[in-house]
């Protein structure tokens, strides 16, 4: 009886495991064809959560930092980490804050589920390429290239606009 409970207290941690993977999977069959959806209409919101700069490690960050794009526009609001070749004439212009609405928005498909989107900025100075990944489960990673710093990454979720 004393190790039957013991087997029991070892495998209980594997099966909700496995009971929430597969409510995991299930659930996801719904949500990436939503997510195919926003990717197509180009229609999405990146909130960020973590800034990956080259040197250094991962930054938490506050609410409130993000991307947004739409058919006609992208607006960027995300804070720097990083070294910095050409620094901005203003003090305040220290993060990577833009809008744009002349852009190059081209779509590949991962080859285990999500898409790659490259996002090639014409219209506003210093912001060269935005690398977007997103995959099935929601989750984005953002890689800003820049002509007067260091590239930089971030992580977060995605949301849908209104």
């Amino acid at each position: 009886m004393h190790q039957n409970k013991k087997l029991l207290t070892a495998m209980l941690p594997i099966f909700i495991l496995f009971i929430l993977g597969t409510q995991g999977y299930a659930q996801s069959d719904n949500d990436t064809a939503a997510i195919q959806e926003m990717v197509t209409a180009k229609r999405f919101v990146f909130e960020a959560q973590y800034a990956v700069p080259m040197r250094g490690g991962m930054v938490q960050l506050s609410p409130g930092y993000g991307l947004s794009i739409s058919p006609d526009s992208i607006q960027c609001s995300l804070p720097y980490f990083g070294r910095v070749y050409t620094p901005p004439m203003n003090s305040s212009d220290g993060g990577l804050k833009f809008v744009s609405t002349k852009f190059d928005y081209s779509v590949k498909n991962r080859k285990r589920g999500g898409w790659d989107i490259t996002l090639v900025i014409n219209d506003v100075r210093n912001y060269q390429k935005l690398n977007i990944s997103i995959f099935t489960t929601g989750k984005i990673s953002v890689r800003v290239t820049c002509t007067d710093r260091e590239s930089i990454s971030y992580n977060g979720n995605l949301k849908k606009t209104r």
